[in-house]
């Protein structure tokens, strides 16, 4: 049997340590939980580095009557400015690659798709940043992998 709390809901998030003090520091967090937002109060500051995930767990109470089940993801939202070198590409842009590597596919030479191992550095619900074997202007293949395989020939869409 398992006991479930129907009040003092709460939010664990796990955040990158060097992260902790700037998180903690917001004066009014919110999380998001599906598509609703809720403001949000620090129970715990967030004591050690979990051995797993690496990341500072912290947990945050929910006001009463939050409409969240347990085991829901849970977002905390803040801005970061990172200065970074490289490109936003749509999620639907990536396909896995062997041993963990993701990647991309291009129009290359003689308008073939070509396939580059990038380095996904940061990603949301929509986008990821990601760095590598791309260049400016090179055209890559936002949607549809599934459609094309390297060495293949394509035409741009104008």
């Amino acid at each position: 049997m398992v006991l479930l709390a129907t009040e003092g809901k709460e939010a664990f998030i796990g955040i990158p340590a060097a992260q902790l003090s700037r998180v903690t520091d917001l004066s009014s967090p919110t999380i998001r939980v599906d598509t609703q937002e809720y403001d949000v109060k620090l129970l715990n500051p967030g004591a050690r580095v979990d051995t797993q995930s690496r990341s500072v767990g912290l947990r945050y109470q929910l006001p009463e009557g939050a409409d969240v089940l347990e085991g829901q993801l849970a977002y905390l939202a803040f801005n970061d400015t990172i200065q970074d070198q490289g490109y936003w590409v749509p999620l639907t842009a990536l396909i896995d690659g062997l041993r963990g590597v993701w990647n991309v596919y291009v129009v290359g030479e003689n308008s073939q798709v070509e396939r580059r191992t990038v380095n996904v550095l940061y990603a949301n619900s929509e986008q990821a940043f990601i760095s590598g074997a791309v260049a400016d202007g090179e055209a890559i293949i936002a949607s549809g992998l599934h459609r094309v395989v390297p060495g293949q020939p394509v035409k741009v869409a104008e």
